[in-house]
């Protein structure tokens, strides 16, 4: 018996040697392999490209189509454009410019001498200088999501009577709008819009009044509530 308990001893003695060599064997031949990544984003980049009036008393919007703004003599439109009736008295006056300030994506729009019922159309291009396809997903006005088409109200002094009514429209919402560079089969890098301003009674006389309007752009594949992705 004792000698079975001697050999059963030795026996486990030189099992737990063994695992204790096996685990000195692993360790003095284990290796460790890393992958280090790198990642670099494209870019968006939405800039104004070109810009005209219907109300600068200069012909000048015949980039936009070969018949738009023909008789930009300086009387006044009566409606909006491209082609809009215009009455017999040269008033206001309308311009517009890229603000290079802003490094080309805001366009300002300086309207004077105006009145109720004047209107003025600013025409401008949209370019995707960026090198991501994106999409208008909505239009803001003073802080209040507009849809793209119809003419929005504006109490722009908050005196409780409306003093303007704004419209962009011609730009497509939630159309792919391709990169400068490539163009895919929904279309080119430059996108043509329009700003209809129309004043209305509620512009009180000798009043300087202003409104901003925002376009938000986003990438082609983002799911936003106006432009799901399907």
């Amino acid at each position: 018996m004792r000698s079975l308990l001697t050999k059963g001893w030795v026996l486990f003695m030189l099992v737990v040697m063994g695992l204790g060599l096996a685990g000195v064997g692993y360790a003095l031949w284990s290796q460790q392999l890393q992958l280090e990544g790198v990642v670099v984003t494209d870019s968006m980049e939405m800039d104004y490209d070109k810009q005209c009036t219907d109300d600068n008393g200069v012909v000048d919007c015949q980039w936009v189509d070969s018949t738009a703004d023909p008789s930009d003599d300086g009387n006044d439109p009566s409606g909006p454009g491209p082609v809009p009736p215009r009455i017999d008295k040269d008033i206001g006056e309308c311009y517009c410019s890229i603000d290079q300030v802003a490094t080309n994506n805001k366009i300002q729009i300086h309207m004077t001498k105006t009145y109720p019922s004047y209107w003025c159309t600013t025409w401008f291009t949209v370019r995707n200088n960026g090198t991501i396809p994106v999409k208008l997903d909505k239009a803001i006005l003073n802080g209040t999501p507009i849809d793209i088409g119809p003419l929005s109200q504006l109490d722009a002094d908050q005196d409780g009577d409306d003093d303007m009514e704004v419209a962009v429209s011609d730009l497509v919402q939630c159309e792919q709008q391709d990169p400068e560079g490539w163009c895919g089969t929904s279309g080119c890098y430059d996108e043509v819009g329009n700003v209809e301003v129309h004043i209305l009674n509620g512009a009180d006389e000798a009043e300087t009044i202003s409104f901003e309007l925002e376009l938000i752009y986003v990438n082609w594949n983002e799911d936003t509530a106006n432009c799901p992705v399907p």
